[in-house]
């Protein structure tokens, strides 16, 4: 089961449309479950994003939207596997940008050609 981040108090379930942080960080942790980025996430300015699933069990981070910051770090940290579709593009202007699956089943995962 695939969680979805959802913003506001209510149990209505509405999903994020997005996220811009004018001043300050991103920082989006998840301790059960997959986390989805369905809508982009922007950085104004030299700030970080930060997005981590820390399930045991081992969650995935799945990128369906643009990642991006103005000059800061990105970092995206999954217990299991980092899946970006063709229209989830990570991007900084001048900020490092560091990527690192676990893979918590013990076992290693690779893709692409051997050759």
């Amino acid at each position: 089961m695939v969680r979805r981040l959802r913003l506001g108090l209510s149990n209505t379930q509405t999903p994020i449309a997005g996220l811009v942080a004018a001043a300050g960080p991103i920082k989006i942790v998840t301790d059960a479950g997959d986390l989805r980025v369905e809508s982009s996430v922007t950085a104004n300015g030299a700030h970080e994003i930060l997005l981590e699933t820390r399930d045991v069990a081992g969650a995935d981070v799945i990128m369906e939207a643009d990642v991006s910051t103005q000059g800061g770090h990105i970092t995206i940290l999954s217990t299991d596997d980092i899946q970006q579709a063709v229209t989830g593009d990570i991007s900084s202007n001048g900020g490092d940008i560091f990527l690192q699956a676990i893979n918590l089943d013990g076992k290693r995962h690779r893709t692409g050609n051997d050759s």
